[in-house]
């Protein structure tokens, strides 16, 4: 049962980042509860490619802030489902280049260096994974040894 728990837990998790991946606007749907897509068939992929921008407002700041917190979060998910970190990292990336993408053809802003961002909390989950499971080992050594 645990077992399921995490898995549901885990896609409603990847659910509620494609929503947010693919809304129209974020703000409509925070602010009024409306969840609307816009749908093209020719996303301007050099966009992609857009450097940072030169003013790095607050604003910018939390959003990207927020990228990180979701995969951090998602790779957490996946560990619950799957221990294994590289597995984890692997998965996590994979599905953040993959909503970079398709923010493109939802006529958002998908770039490259959001991805970064996505990556800072994916690879600060595995730390926080591998640094924990070797802790926790050298605490069970420490007991058993005692």
């Amino acid at each position: 049962m645990r077992v399921l728990l995490r898995i549901i837990f885990l896609i409603g998790w990847a659910v509620v980042i494609f929503i947010f991946t693919c809304v129209d606007s974020i703000e409509t749907l925070m602010e009024m509860k409306s969840i609307q897509f816009n749908w093209t068939t020719e996303p301007m992929v050099e966009e992609m490619l857009e450097p940072l921008p030169a003013d790095l407002s607050n604003d910018f700041l939390l959003r990207k802030a927020g990228h990180a917190l979701v995969f951090f979060i998602l790779t957490l998910a996946l560990y619950l489902v799957l221990p294994s970190p590289f597995l984890n990292f692997l998965y996590a990336l994979v599905y953040a280049a993959a909503t970079e993408t398709l923010q493109l053809f939802f006529m958002r802003d998908g770039r490259f260096f959001d991805l970064g961002f996505d990556s800072l909390g994916i690879f600060a989950a595995v730390l926080l994974i591998v640094l924990g499971r070797r802790f926790l080992k050298i605490n069970n050594e420490t007991k058993i040894d005692t």
